[in-house]
């Protein structure tokens, strides 16, 4: 199918995101039954062959349509080529290996799309529980307990329905980037509201955390990559929430010349300092 015959059907197209996450999360649990080896890329950072196989399943579904896929585990195209993207998938197809090595639920398959330089449409899964939320900016915000039909993505059974925030202000954050700027900032945000409650978390388990509303903000001040925030930027989009760079002081965007992400503050800008 071509971009003329989708005629930009954000709906449709994150069918077959959440087709694509849902076979990456098999591909996942079926390499560790399995048993895996684990390696080291360049910048120390582990890769498995869960991550290969994940990329694989996704490659496969969203490889057929017209748009490029950027992925952890692709190969990274430069800039000059990329700037001409008007539209295209944001992949990481395993977000929290050193989550998955160590043996923590908290691993995700993330899947975005991109357009105009904004997350429009994704998916997060988890494949240890096959936890799945999936939505967007004029699509809404949908979950399911387990990987959902296909053919009823969109109905009532799996729209989310908003919660109140908790009482205590509350903050998650990354577990392995608990850095002195974020304390810092967190120190801030005591002062603000008398007391806070601080979670930890793994991968974008932290973006569905916002989004279902269990927690009021995710400041981030050290690096990370562009895919690991596109899903769960349009998840909090699909919310009324936004990621804000904090370089910028406006909705983070996407595509840029580097792929890491600047520092940011994610969830509703009234929580803000």
């Amino acid at each position: 199918m071509y971009l003329s015959e989708m005629n930009q059907d954000y709906p449709t197209l994150l069918k077959y995101a959440v087709q694509a996450a849902s076979n990456a999360a098999i591909a996942i649990s079926k390499v560790k039954t399995k048993g895996y080896q684990t390696n080291y890329k360049a910048d120390a950072s582990p890769v498995t062959e869960a991550d290969l196989a994940a990329h694989n399943a996704i490659k496969e579904v969203l490889g057929k349509l017209a748009f490029p896929l950027l992925s952890e585990e692709g190969a990274l195209p430069e800039y000059e080529e990329r700037k001409s993207w008007n539209t295209y998938w944001s992949i990481d197809p395993l977000d929290g290996t050193k989550e998955f090595v160590r043996g923590s639920a908290e691993y995700t398959v993330n899947i975005a799309l991109v357009v105009d330089q904004r997350p429009v449409a994704g998916v997060i899964i988890l494949p240890e529980t096959q936890d799945c939320t999936w939505g967007g900016p004029n699509i809404g915000l949908f979950c399911s307990k387990t990987l959902p039909n296909m053919e009823e993505l969109f109905e009532d059974k799996y729209r989310l329905q908003q919660n109140e925030f908790p009482e205590v202000f509350t903050a998650v954050v990354s577990r392995a980037h608990l850095n002195s700027k974020t304390k810092y900032y967190l120190s801030k945000l005591e002062e603000k509201h008398q007391i806070i409650k601080t979670r930890r978390a793994g991968s974008s388990t932290k973006f569905i955390a916002l989004a279902k509303q269990k927690a009021h903000i995710y400041p981030r001040f050290s690096p990370c990559m562009e895919w690991d925030t596109a899903a769960g930027h349009a998840l909090l989009l699909a919310t009324d929430q936004d990621i804000i760079s904090l370089e910028t002081n406006k909705s983070l965007k996407y595509n840029r010349e580097s792929l890491y992400n600047p520092p940011f503050i994610a969830g509703k800008t009234a929580f803000y300092l």
